[in-house]
């Protein structure tokens, strides 16, 4: 994502369901964004959809377990760092048998100011910010922080 090998090529470029934030700082993650614009063709369109932190921080919770339908179990255990925006959630699954594996999942939070602020910096203009796939507005209480913008 960091080094993509397309210039002024693609009419739109998505990247959804929270596939951003994951590498390890901010400035890696400005990196993608300038790559996105570099493949753009000029007036092109990014859609960017992550999970919205605004609404995860007022349910948070620290500890949670779900049940899968082959009747294994994930425990989550859950840190989000106020000072750097990242959440650490570590996942452990088990499975009937009793075996074991354990997932580290970093992710960094962003706020819609920080992706805006971002997306600006990476030469795009946003035009709308929904809150859903259902196109409803963008509030603290959303599911989703959709932004649609454009390669200026």
């Amino acid at each position: 994502m960091r080094e993509i090998p397309f210039e002024d090529e693609f009419d739109v470029v998505l990247n959804l369901f929270t596939s951003f934030g994951y590498l390890e700082n901010d400035n890696e993650d400005q990196k993608v964004l300038n790559q996105i614009a570099k493949a753009l063709k000029q007036k092109g369109k990014f859609v960017l959809d992550v999970i919205n932190r605004d609404s995860i921080l007022r349910s948070y919770r620290e500890k949670d377990w779900q049940q899968l339908s082959d009747n294994s179990i994930v425990l989550i255990e859950r840190h989000f760092d106020y000072i750097t925006g990242r959440n650490f959630e570590k996942r452990t699954r088990i499975w009937e048998n009793g075996e074991r594996k354990e997932y580290q999942i970093p992710l960094r939070l962003y706020t819609v100011a920080e992706l805006v602020a971002m997306l600006r910096k990476s030469r795009f203009t946003i035009l709308r910010i929904y809150g859903d796939y259902d196109g409803s507005p963008f509030t603290l209480d959303s599911k989703r922080c959709i932004i649609v913008s454009e390669k200026c």
